[in-house]
């Protein structure tokens, strides 16, 4: 799944969830990537103890304000974190193969097509929201300003790169409700095509 910064792909991500997909989170592997520790020192090394917290476990805050406004050093913390998180995606991938009884496992990646995981998947599902909805949306669920988003998608594909790379579209601006209609259509699409 793909699509602009806080366009809502975890919202269509968790509505796939419940009709019967399993999904892979890789914001959340992620996190968990950055609390190991041969990753906390590569970070600390790189960039001092001033992105870690008391407990000496990395502050995402301080980390983004090193890394988003340098593209080396944003390049530089992909070397680190990137093939961790990539091999825990694919080992997923094979778990749930095993497990999924719709037989659809949806990946909610930020960077789908930036890191070549477009590549495992099936169908690419690119969810769509106006400027103005995301714009709110990461006001009020992250606190940031049009210009935090912009300087963090400066490193990404354009949203209408990445638009043109989809199998399917979810347009996700409107109510709740309306995004719901559209994600049951796909969910009716995706179990027909895996019974094929």
């Amino acid at each position: 799944m793909s699509g602009g910064i806080g366009a809502g792909k975890s919202t269509v991500a968790r509505m796939l969830k419940k009709l019967g997909a399993v999904v892979i989170d890789a914001d959340k592997i992620g996190h968990q990537v950055l609390k190991k520790t041969e990753v906390i020192e590569k970070i600390r090394r790189r960039w001092g103890s001033d992105v870690l917290n008391r407990k000496g476990e990395v502050d995402r805050k301080k980390l983004a304000r090193a890394v988003f406004d340098d593209e080396a050093e944003l390049k530089a913390l992909q070397r680190i974190v990137h093939p961790l998180i990539l091999r825990e995606i694919r080992k997923r991938i094979e778990e749930f193969r095993e497990e999924s009884e719709s037989g659809v496992i949806v990946l909610d990646a930020p960077l789908l097509h930036e890191t070549k995981l477009d590549a495992l998947c099936d169908a690419v599902i690119y969810v769509e929201a106006n400027r103005r909805a995301r714009a709110n949306r990461l006001k009020e669920e992250r606190g940031w300003r049009m210009s935090e988003v912009l300087k963090r998608e400066k490193f990404q594909l354009k949203p209408s790169q990445k638009r043109r790379l989809a199998d399917y579209i979810v347009r996700n601006s409107g109510s709740l409700e309306e995004t719901f209609r559209q994600v049951e259509e796909l969910w009716k699409s995706l179990t027909q095509t895996r019974k094929r």
